[in-house]
C-alpha cells in the first residue's frame, strides 16, 4: 500500500492555495465595488453636464453656473480620488494573483512528487511480483526434476 510521506504537507500547501483563491476573489469584488463607484460618478457626472447644456440657455443668474462649476470640480475630485482607489485595488488583485501562482505552484510541485513517488512504487511492486513469481516457477521446476 502507498503512503506519500509528504502528504500533510500536500495538504497543507492545498489549504494555502484555497486561502490564496479566496483572498484573490475578495480583491477582486472589492476592485469590482470601486471600478462600480467611479462608473456611477461618471454617468452622474455626465447626466449633470447634459442638464446643463440642455438648460444653460434658461440659466440666467451666475450663481446657477456656479452651482453647476462647483459640482463638477467636486465630482473630478471625487472622481480621481476613485480612480486612485481603483489603482491600489488593481495592485492588490495583482499581488494576490502572484501568490495564488505561487501557491499553485508549490501545490503542482508536490503532486508531481507523490505521482513519480507513486509510479517508483508501483513499479517496485511489480519488480517484487516478478521476482516472486519467478522463485515459484523455479521451486516448482525443480520439484518436477527430482520427481
Amino acid at each position: 500500500m502507498f503512503r506519500y510521506r509528504l502528504q500533510t504537507l500536500l495538504r497543507y500547501r492545498k489549504t494555502v492555495e484555497e486561502e490564496a483563491q479566496r483572498s484573490l476573489g475578495a480583491a477582486n469584488r472589492h476592485a469590482l465595488a470601486i471600478a462600480q463607484r467611479l462608473g456611477a460618478l461618471e454617468r452622474e457626472r455626465e447626466a449633470k453636464m447634459d442638464e446643463k447644456r440642455a438648460r444653460i440657455g434658461q440659466i440666467d443668474n451666475a450663481a446657477m453656473l456656479a452651482l453647476y462649476d462647483n459640482f463638477f470640480r467636486g465630482s473630478s475630485h471625487d472622481a480621481w480620488e476613485e480612480r486612485a482607489r481603483k489603482r491600489q485595488a488593481d495592485e492588490i488583485v495583482e499581488m494576490e494573483r502572484q501568490k495564488l501562482v505561487e501557491a499553485m505552484k508549490g501545490r503542482k510541485i508536490l503532486e508531481s512528487h507523490r505521482d513519480l513517488m507513486k509510479t517508483r512504487y508501483d513499479e517496485d511492486e511489480q519488480k517484487k511480483e516478478r521476482m516472486a513469481a519467478d522463485e515459484m516457477a523455479s521451486v516448482r521446476f525443480g520439484r518436477n526434476l527430482t520427481s
